[in-house]
């Protein structure tokens, strides 16, 4: 008889729940499909618990090259889980009073052949150096995975003045992006709020 699988309450990490033996509905049909079909840059918006952190960690491991945690899964035999350096940062447990800066750099990851890197601990504190960086020290472009792009404005949106000024912030942080296709693999931002509204990526005021 097969023993029946824990149901993961409240397990974000893909690796933490397989390596737990937690029951995962295998949603990799789907994400194959999207891997195979999809574009490079790429944008989810969907309510909370929707499964957008789950899917993020799962697509963590697939460029990591974890092809071990997907035995039994559709997308086992179907990709060749090629390494790529992953850049993680996710902003799901960001409060109030966190300085916004400060929180990337020390919850922000950067995987690079199964080393695990804290943003803070390169050159400079710019996105496009850090994915120069990252992939010329890898040999490959980099995956980049960002969870709740929208969470460090959405909790000061009683304070119109703080929540543009990190709207404000984060169009400098994220306007190497536009330069830097030579060294992108893969980019997702996951969120609640369209990007059109939150306008993080240009002024349209």
């Amino acid at each position: 008889m097969t023993e029946a699988k824990k149901f993961p309450m409240g397990t974000q990490d893909f690796e933490t729940l397989k390596r737990n033996s937690e029951f995962y509905l295998d949603k990799t049909p789907q994400l194959y499909s999207f891997l195979e079909s999809g574009g490079r840059y790429n944008f989810l918006s969907r309510p909370r618990r929707f499964g957008k952190s789950l899917m993020l960690s799962v697509l963590k491991s697939i460029f990591l090259g974890k092809k071990e945690l997907f035995e039994g899964l559709y997308i086992y035999d179907k990709l060749d889980f090629k390494k790529f350096p992953v850049l993680y940062l996710s902003f799901a447990g960001i409060s109030r009073n966190d300085d916004l800066k400060k929180y990337i750099e020390h919850n922000g990851r950067v995987y690079i052949n199964s080393k695990k890197i804290q943003i803070k601990d390169f050159s400079y504190f710019n996105l496009g150096v850090i994915l120069e960086e990252a992939s010329q020290k890898a040999g490959q472009p980099v995956a980049v995975l960002i969870d709740e792009y929208d969470k460090p404005i959405l909790v000061h949106l009683k304070n119109i003045e703080k929540a543009e000024g990190i709207r404000d912030f984060f169009q400098g942080f994220y306007a190497p992006v536009k330069d830097s296709d030579p060294y992108i693999h893969f980019f997702m931002l996951t969120g609640l709020t369209k990007l059109m509204k939150m306008n993080i990526f240009g002024y349209h005021r």
